[in-house]
């Protein structure tokens, strides 16, 4: 598809589909975040987005990162006996 058929493409099946308005910078941010969330070393995150440096990455993502590590340490606190700290 070329390049300036996207912006509408997006447009089109986000409206149609019932999602809030979308661009695809947000649909990058996105990907780039779920790959974070799922562990996908930012090495990897880096190259698949084409930044020139794992630095640059590190500055925009480095947030949800710190994110999952409350999120784990709200979730061993509250719901794991011991905190999760026992080898299972």
């Amino acid at each position: 598809m070329p390049r300036y058929q996207v912006v509408p493409f997006v447009r089109v099946v986000t409206s149609r589909n019932g999602f809030p308005h979308l661009t695809v910078h947000s649909l990058r941010h996105m990907y780039a975040t779920i790959l974070t969330e799922q562990g996908v070393p930012l090495v990897k995150v880096s190259a698949l987005l084409g930044h020139s440096s794992v630095h640059t990455t590190f500055e925009y993502y480095c947030e949800v990162m710190d994110e999952n590590e409350k999120i784990i340490g709200f979730m061993n606190d509250s719901f794991v006996p011991g905190g999760g700290d026992e080898d299972i």
